[in-house]
C-alpha cells in the first residue's frame, strides 16, 4: 500500500483533489470568457466582411464594429447620398454639380470601405488570437480533468488496497492469536513463533 501511494503520488490525496479541482474550476471559468470573447470577434468580423463584400449597412455599422469612426464616415456617407439623389433629380450626368456629388459620395464611400477593411484587419488577427486561446484552455482544460480522473481511479485502487491489506492483516493476527494461544497450551517455546510472525507481518 505504501509503495502504491509513492508510485501513485497519493501522499496527500485529499489535497491533491481539491487543487485539481479547483484548477478545473478556474480554467473552466477561463474557458467561459475565452469563448464568449472569441464569439463577439467573430460576429464583429462577420460584419466587415458583409459590408465589404455586399456594400450593405446593416445598421449602426460603427456600433457593430465598435467604431467612432466608421460611424462618423457612413454619418458623411449618408448626408452625401441624400445629396447626390437631390443631384441625380436635378441635373444630367454630365453637369458640374452632378459630378461634383457623385464623386464625393465615391470618396465617402472608399473612405468607410478603407476603415471597415482596416478594422477587418485587425479583426482577424485577434479572432485568431481568440481562437488559440480557446484551444490551448480547452487543452489544458482537457489535461486537468483526465488527471483528476487517473487520480480518483487510483484513489478507488488504495482504498481497494487498503481494505485487503487491513482484511490480510486481520485474518494473520487472528491466526497468529490463536496459534500463541495453541502453543501456550502445549509449552511451545515463544522465540520459536519468530519466524511465524514475521511472516504474517
Amino acid at each position: 500500500v505504501a509503495e502504491y501511494k509513492i508510485a501513485n503520488r497519493l501522499a496527500d490525496t485529499s489535497k491533491d483533489l481539491n487543487l485539481s479541482q479547483q484548477e478545473i474550476g478556474s480554467l473552466t471559468v477561463e474557458l467561459n470568457k475565452a469563448r464568449s470573447d472569441l464569439a463577439a470577434k467573430q460576429a464583429s468580423l462577420d460584419v466587415a466582411e458583409n459590408y465589404l463584400r455586399t456594400g450593405r449597412d446593416p445598421g449602426a455599422l460603427g456600433e457593430a464594429l465598435n467604431s467612432p469612426v466608421v460611424t462618423d464616415l457612413r454619418r458623411q456617407a449618408l448626408q452625401l447620398e441624400i445629396q447626390f439623389a437631390d443631384a441625380q433629380k436635378r441635373y444630367k450626368p454630365d453637369h458640374p454639380d452632378y459630378q461634383r456629388a457623385e464623386k464625393q459620395l465615391a470618396a465617402a464611400q472608399q473612405s468607410v470601405n478603407s476603415e471597415v477593411a482596416r478594422i477587418r484587419s485587425n479583426l482577424r488577427s485577434q479572432a485568431q488570437a481568440a481562437a488559440q486561446q480557446v484551444a490551448e484552455l480547452a487543452s489544458q482544460l482537457n489535461l486537468a480533468e483526465g488527471g483528476i480522473n487517473q487520480q480518483t481511479a487510483a484513489t478507488a485502487k488504495l482504498t481497494a488496497l487498503s481494505t485487503d491489506a487491513q482484511s490480510a492483516n486481520d485474518l494473520a493476527t487472528n491466526l497468529l492469536n490463536k496459534y500463541n494461544a495453541a502453543a501456550a497450551e502445549e509449552g511451545v517455546n515463544p522465540n520459536d513463533l519468530v519466524v511465524f510472525t514475521r511472516a504474517f507481518r
